[in-house]
């Protein structure tokens, strides 16, 4: 079954609410009354339908299509849209298990063959390598009416230095070419091809070395679908991820997670791939203490510099509403009475899209931290610019300046936190501590030399 963008109620049709306004909150669960799942999801055919244009993309199951029923929210600064969901669907994805295969090696003679075709299954992974630029390889697979089919490359070079272009293309039973791109980047890099299936039957997924050569990687990511335009997916209160992708620069996915009411959560996005991960710590911390105005940031320990490379993955940006503090791709927020909050996710970086995980970390107890900044004779210091990253994500859980006594404070989870800090004059720095409930973090702002 295609998911298609869900019906929309006219303009011109009076709106028709239910319940009572109050402070900026209503009650919309008839606001589609007479709205079936049948408006929502539809079969095309492929002679007298033209495929639907899909701009954001999350994880759904058909038969768990509902209408929404939720206060709407109002606008807060970092927060999303209020505007209510037509249609709410569980968020239920995964990425591919792994362990994937491993990369072919980097000796090849000259005269090499390209990879022979193979299958491609629902969340298998095929490797392989081109020894001359204009190979190709062929992998098959099957899908039914209105899959959904997550092509992941990672493209690998054969030396420092290395660039390359890579295509990839889908193609019917009869040869057609139904979806293709192309990507160029450095000696590692990825790519991220949407397809989805207008009819059952056999396709073939093309993997081509456009420019230069390269190995690589493919991962069919099978479990994924496409959500209807308006629509959001429901994170369960019970529920401490969702998994989801972005297509291209500007894709925005909505969320409405549930929550026990009064309870704090963290929230925080990244990349789902292992590299992503292993590769954003550097870059989380600049990244969180740069948007806070700090930046040129020395961090409080050593990085592996093959770390410090946030080029890879594209910028997602995180918006949550009932945010006790946020930042770029965290927020710290708690429930409200209607047990249910609104958070969007973009992809504001150029580059492929990407699959993402948002992560929930459940009933946090917060305390207020109070961080102290002095001298070198341990005088108070006015002024002086702080952020309070958590550890070991590096989520912003505060940003602000110390007023005459040296200090700022703000409630957080107990833990270990890195605070950055800059004094009037200086140049940025940070250290590494632990936050224990009742007890002030002292800063010792010495000169950067």
């Amino acid at each position: 079954m295609t998911i298609q963008p869900a019906g929309r109620r006219d303009a011109s049709e009076p709106q028709r609410p239910c319940g009572e306004w109050t402070c900026h909150a209503r009650w919309l669960g008839p606001w589609l009354a007479g709205v079936t799942l049948s408006c929502a999801l539809s079969v095309p055919s492929p002679v007298d339908a033209e495929p639907t244009p899909i701009t954001a993309r999350a994880a759904l199951r058909a038969d768990d299509a509902r209408p929404s029923a939720f206060e709407a929210l109002p606008p807060q600064s970092d927060s999303p849209s209020a505007a209510a969901p037509t249609v709410l669907l569980s968020a239920n994805a995964r990425p591919a298990p792994g362990p994937l295969p491993r990369v072919p090696g980097i000796d090849v003679a000259e005269d090499e063959s390209p990879p022979a075709p193979a299958e491609l299954p629902r969340d298998g992974a095929a490797v392989g390598r081109f020894s001359a630029q204009g190979q190709s390889a062929r992998l098959r697979f099957e899908a039914r009416a209105g899959e959904c089919a997550l092509f992941e490359l990672t493209a690998f070079g054969y030396a420092r230095g290395w660039t390359a272009t890579a295509g990839l293309a889908v193609r019917s039973a009869e040869g057609q070419v139904l979806v293709e791109q192309e990507r160029a980047g450095p000696a590692v890099f990825g790519d991220l091809l949407v397809f989805i299936a207008p009819s059952a039957g056999e396709y073939e997924l093309e993997v081509r070395a456009v420019e230069q050569h390269f190995r690589y990687v493919v991962v069919r990511h099978a479990t994924y679908a496409a959500l209807p335009e308006g629509g959001a997916f429901e994170v369960a209160v019970d529920q401490t991820e969702a998994h989801a992708f972005t297509a291209s620069t500007g894709d925005t996915l909505r969320f409405v997670l549930r929550g026990a009411p009064g309870t704090t959560s963290m929230l925080r996005v990244e990349p789902s791939a292992e590299r992503g991960q292993k590769q954003g710590r550097a870059g989380r911390a600049r990244r969180a203490a740069a948007t806070a105005g700090l930046a040129d940031v020395r961090l409080a320990e050593t990085f592996d510099p093959r770390d410090a490379d946030d080029s890879t993955y594209p910028d997602l940006r995180l918006r949550a509403a009932e945010s006790v503090t946020h930042g770029p791709f965290s927020a710290l927020v708690q429930f409200p009475a209607a047990g249910a909050l609104f958070v969007e996710v973009e992809q504001i970086g150029e580059g492929p899209g990407q699959l993402f995980t948002l992560a929930v970390e459940r009933s946090l107890t917060l305390a207020p931290c109070t961080v102290r900044v002095g001298d070198a004779d341990d005088e108070p210091l006015a002024g002086v610019e702080v952020v309070l990253l958590r550890e070991p994500a590096l989520e912003r859980c505060g940003r602000g300046t110390t007023s005459a006594d040296g200090t700022v404070t703000w409630p957080v989870p107990a833990g270990p936190y890195t605070i950055v800090y800059r004094a009037p004059g200086q140049r940025p720095d940070s250290v590494r501590t632990t936050f224990t409930p009742g007890v002030p973090l002292n800063v010792v702002a010495v000169p950067r030399r």
